[in-house]
């Protein structure tokens, strides 16, 4: 089963209106809304947030792909190997 998504992005790929899974945050109008586990991103644009999601439909069958923020992976790598995981 396939998650079928009503976000809308921004010509850039950030969500405009919508989900943002990477950060855990409602968008509204592109701005961070004050609701549930992103309250304190509340108010600041998400393209403006580290480590915010930027879809692209150039992959395979035009399928959505999750293009993370490279310094943002690694810092999360770096603390997992600093806790042993």
């Amino acid at each position: 089963m396939s998650r079928v998504s009503t976000d809308e992005l921004a010509p850039d790929g950030t969500i405009l209106n919508g989900f943002d899974y990477a950060v855990q945050v409602w968008v509204e109008n592109g701005v961070c809304l004050d609701v549930g586990s992103g309250r304190q991103h509340a108010g600041q644009r998400i393209a403006d947030v580290p480590g915010h999601e930027v879809r692209s439909t150039d992959g395979p069958d035009g399928y959505v792909r999750l293009v993370p923020d490279d310094a943002v992976v690694l810092a999360r790598v770096a603390e997992a190997l600093r806790k042993g995981r």
